[in-house]
């Protein structure tokens, strides 16, 4: 007798041992799907439905091989840098991209899998695939970047910068900082981005929205730099806060000019040399005040009343000298 056929579910790896070619356990499936709809179709079941789970494996079959090798690549990543996986949450994670009909795993709905952890093994899958096919140069494209793929944890947003050409020149710009910082330090790159945000805010509500650089001249800057004055005053902004966005933008402008970008056929061509922060435009620092140690008045009061009755003696004179020298006429003594 020659053997069995293989059953008719593309994922499964048992014969069909049933003459409508189905091995018992699909056999068993296909008539619960024809109970709950009659019109099923029955090719689009056979090319989805999963094969009958056995343990310590994982099915991929019936997948395309781009899927499989993207699963793969995943799969290794997360193992690497030291996550347990179990076949179970696997097989969830394959099945929902096959029930999907799925070409790639970027195309696949990770919120369709059953249960939490297969659908952040999806997500984690698809964001290992877009990194792996990412590089620096097609990344600088986006208006948001990975920083995975500069070597750095997090994201970088210029959504924040509306006009085309600021934003040009911020991502040249940023790019060429960002091999200049080390772990968390990215983030400043963030900082001095989302104040160059703030300056295209001020810019946008020029007539022609800060569209064309060579448009733009001293004066938008001191509006600019008023505008940050008026935050301040209002008690919106403190000081210190309105002169780290001065010196973030001084810093972003000077390394637009710096790279050449406001050259013929460059993102900022023809921005004027002073659309730019001096130092003279940034405030000064707010002067320090003491340290906050000093004790409340009404302490002091009863401390200088009772100060005869402190002992040892040397304690009372420590207090004493400290009174005179560091709370001169804070209060009366005898």
């Amino acid at each position: 007798m020659p053997p069995l056929p293989a059953c008719l579910v593309l994922a499964c790896t048992r014969a069909a041992d049933g003459a409508v070619g189905y091995c018992n356990t699909h056999y068993q499936r296909w008539r619960v799907v024809q109970q709950d709809g009659p019109g099923a179709d029955e090719q689009r079941w056979r090319a989805t439905e999963p094969g009958v789970a056995e343990p310590g494996q994982v099915n991929l079959r019936a997948l395309p091989v781009l899927v499989v090798v993207e699963f793969l690549g995943g799969l290794q990543t997360r193992l690497r840098s030291g996550l347990r996986l179990t076949d179970v949450v696997l097989r969830a994670a394959g099945d929902t991209v096959r029930r999907q009909r799925a070409v790639s795993i970027s195309d696949c709905d990770p919120g369709l899998a059953p249960g939490k952890r297969a659908r952040s093994v999806l997500r984690a899958f698809t964001c290992d695939v877009r990194r792996a096919l990412a590089d620096p140069g097609s990344e600088q494209g986006k208006d948001t970047w990975d920083l995975a793929i500069f070597g750095h944890p997090g994201a970088l947003s210029f959504t924040k910068i509306t006009q085309p050409w600021l934003a040009a020149a911020a991502k040249r710009w940023a790019a060429g900082q960002l091999p200049r910082h080390r772990g968390s330090g990215a983030s400043r790159v963030q900082g001095k981005i989302n104040s160059a945000g703030m300056l295209s805010q001020h810019l946008h509500g020029r007539p022609d929205h800060g569209s064309d650089p060579a448009a733009l001249g001293r004066a938008d800057l001191e509006s600019f730099l008023a505008r940050l004055a008026y935050l301040e005053a209002g008690g919106q902004l403190s000081r210190y806060r309105r002169n780290m966005i001065c010196r973030d933008v001084r810093a972003v402008l000077a390394g637009i000019r710096a790279l050449g970008l406001t050259r013929a056929g460059q993102p900022a061509a023809g921005l004027a040399g002073d659309v730019a922060v001096e130092r003279a435009d940034i405030p000064a620092d707010p002067e320090r005040g003491e340290p906050g140690r000093d004790l409340p008045p009404e302490i002091m009061t009863a401390l200088c009343a009772s100060l005869h009755t402190l002992e040892p003696a040397e304690v009372r004179v420590a207090t004493q000298i400290g009174i005179d020298t560091g709370r001169s006429g804070a209060c009366q003594t005898e």
